[in-house]
């Protein structure tokens, strides 16, 4: 079993009154030109690139305790 879950986001970044602005989206479900037309419906569309990560799954942990 894999620990670990590929995620492709995309994240776009722009100018806006005079601040840098960033957004970032991706699901499983969405191709990439769902992720780019998301990012223009927010305005973040100036400049985008896709990031790729492993991300790590939560593991099941037992925490011990006491109460009084």
């Amino acid at each position: 079993m894999n620990d670990t879950v590929r995620v492709r986001l995309a994240v776009g970044w722009g100018e806006e009154c005079g601040t840098m602005v960033w957004n970032a989206y991706g699901s499983q479900h969405d191709d990439d030109k769902s992720r780019v037309e998301m990012l223009d419906n927010w305005d973040h569309g100036d400049h985008i690139v896709f990031v790729e990560a492993d991300i790590p799954l939560p593991k099941a942990q037992t925490v011990e305790g006491e109460v009084k």
